[in-house]
């Protein structure tokens, strides 16, 4: 945890793991102090529509996406989810479970939420074109 003064407003950095039992402890016991009155979190609008709303796949349109041109990062981001499934499992918890417990206490006692990550797509986009063969086998593997 890190604490920082930036024009006159205190900002709280909370390092986490996305898949952490402790980190959800860490996340809970820090917004149930009643310090804050600003959550962010690091997801993108997309990504937290997803996050909120987990039946988003039935309303996907598999052909806009090829008419888009947005196949492989669907690939990509189904490869990745599935990854961070199977080590969710491992551990006993819920992958991201401590930006879920995030945003819903925000709703429970009422403070602004923030999503404040760059969008999914452009990260996926750098995978795709920046990272190599071997070290996109090395991550998938």
């Amino acid at each position: 945890m890190k604490t920082v003064q930036i024009s006159g407003s205190t900002i709280t950095l909370l390092g986490t793991a996305h898949v952490s039992k402790e980190s959800v402890v860490l996340v809970e016991e820090k917004i149930m102090s009643g310090e804050f009155d600003c959550i962010a979190v690091e997801l993108c609008p997309a990504r937290y529509e997803n996050l909120v709303n987990q039946s988003w796949w039935k309303n996907l349109n598999i052909f806009e996406i090829f008419k888009k041109k947005k196949a492989s990062l669907l690939l990509i981001n189904l490869a990745l989810s599935a990854y961070q499934k199977r080590l969710a499992d491992k551990v006993g918890i819920e992958a991201g479970k401590e930006m879920i417990r995030a945003t819903e206490l925000a709703r429970e006692k009422n403070i602004r939420l923030e999503v404040i990550d760059r969008d999914i797509s452009t990260t996926l986009h750098r995978l795709v074109t920046e990272v190599s063969f071997w070290q996109k086998i090395k991550i998938f593997s």
